[in-house]
C-alpha cells in the first residue's frame, strides 16, 4: 500500500498463505518426513514473497521502500541456513540464520513501528482534540535503523564483540529517544495504541539487555532474544493484526476485553520467560512453562475474538 500498488489479494493471497501455511505443517512432522522436502517446502514462501515485493516496487519504486526488499531476502537466505545444518550439509550455520533472522525482525519492527505509531497515535491525539502531537525526527530515525543494520552486520561477522555490543547500546538509547517524543502518556486509555508502544518498548529493552550480555557477560544473551522475539516481535504482531483486522472489516478500532487481555499475557509472557534464568533458577522449569501456558493462552483469546470477525459478512 506504501508503494501504491494494489494489495496482495485472492488467487494470490491464497497461495501465499498456503505457502507458510504448509511450511508450518512440514516442520511440524518433520520427523517423519525426508529433510529435504521439509527444506524445500519452508524455504519457498520467502522467494514468493520477495517476488510480491518487488512487483509492488516496480509498481511505485520509491527509495524509502527498498530496504523491505533486502530484508526478506535476508529473512530467507537465514532460513536456508538453518536447513541447512539440520541436513547435515554445514556446520554451525544454524545459529548464524537464527541470529540474522532476529536481527532482521528488529530491523522490520524499527522501520514499520517508526512509520505506525507515530501515525497511530497521531490518529489517536486528534480525535481527542489534542493539539501537541507526536514528534518525527529524520535524522533520529537515520540514525535508528543505520544502528540496526550495523549491530546486523557485527552480529555477522563478530556476535559477542565489543563493538557489537556498543551497537546494540546504541541502537536501544536512539529508539528510545525516537519513541520519547511519540507521546505514549496521551493515549494510555487506548489499548489499541499503547500495545504498539508495548511491542516497540520491549525491542528497546531486548536491544539493552543485549548489550548488557554482550559487554558484561553476567546475563546470557538468550535473555535478550526472549525479550526481543516474544515481547517484541510477538507484541507487534497482535497489535497490527487486531488493528488490521477490526479496520479492514470497517469495525470500530476499539480493542474489546479478550484482545486487551491478550496483549497483557504476551507481555507478562515475555517478562517471566526472561527472568526465568536470570533471577528464579530454582523454578525454572515451571517458570518456562507458565510463561508457554500465558504465551498460547493469548492466541487463543486472539483467535476466539477475530474467528467470527474474519469469518462472517463486514458489516453495514
Amino acid at each position: 500500500s506504501w508503494t501504491g500498488a494494489r494489495p496482495v489479494s485472492g488467487g494470490s493471497l491464497m497461495v501465499l498463505s498456503g505457502l507458510w501455511l504448509l511450511g508450518r505443517v512440514v516442520n511440524w512432522f518433520s520427523a517423519l518426513l525426508p529433510g529435504v522436502l521439509v527444506a524445500s517446502v519452508d524455504v519457498i514462501f520467502f522467494p514468493v514473497l520477495v517476488a510480491l515485493v518487488i512487483r509492488a516496487l516496480v509498481a511505485g519504486w520509491s527509495v524509502r521502500n527498498f530496504i523491505f526488499l533486502p530484508v526478506m531476502a535476508g529473512l530467507c537466505v537465514a532460513n536456508v541456513l538453518i536447513h541447512l545444518e539440520w541436513l547435515g550439509v554445514t556446520e554451525s550455520t544454524a545459529q548464524i540464520g537464527q541470529r540474522l533472522a532476529i536481527d532482521l525482525v528488529i530491523l522490520l519492527i524499527t522501520i514499520l513501528g517508526g512509520r505506525v505509531i507515530p501515525a497511530f497515535t497521531t490518529n489517536a491525539l486528534r480525535k481527542k482534540g489534542d493539539e501537541k502531537l507526536p514528534l518525527q525526527s529524520v535524522a533520529l530515525t537515520k540514525l535508528a535503523l543505520l544502528s540496526v543494520v550495523a549491530m546486523t552486520v557485527a552480529d555477522l561477522v563478530a556476535p559477542q564483540s565489543q563493538l557489537a555490543g556498543m551497537l546494540a547500546a546504541t541502537a536501544a538509547l536512539v529508539n528510545f529517544i525516537r519513541m520519547s517524543s511519540w507521546r505514549l502518556h496521551r493515549i494510555l486509555d487506548q489499548p489499541i495504541v499503547w500495545v504498539l508502544f508495548m511491542g516497540f518498548g520491549f525491542i528497546i529493552l531486548g536491544l539493552a539487555v543485549q548489550s548488557i550480555s554482550i559487554l558484561g557477560g553476567a546475563i546470557e544473551r538468550n535473555v535478550a532474544d526472549h525479550l526481543l522475539m516474544i515481547g517484541g516481535a510477538g507484541g507487534m504482531t497482535v497489535a497490527v493484526m487486531s488493528r488490521a483486522a477490526l479496520g479492514h472489516t470497517g469495525r470500530v478500532l476499539h480493542a474489546p476485553w479478550p484482545i486487551i487481555g491478550t496483549y497483557v499475557l504476551i507481555g507478562i509472557s515475555a517478562l517471566i520467560r526472561a527472568s526465568a534464568p536470570v533471577f528464579f533458577m530454582d523454578h525454572y522449569i515451571m517458570l518456562i512453562s507458565v510463561a508457554g501456558s500465558l504465551w498460547a493462552l493469548a492466541f487463543v483469546l486472539f483467535s476466539w475474538v477475530f474467528w467470527p470477525i474474519l469469518t462472517t459478512p463486514r458489516p453495514r
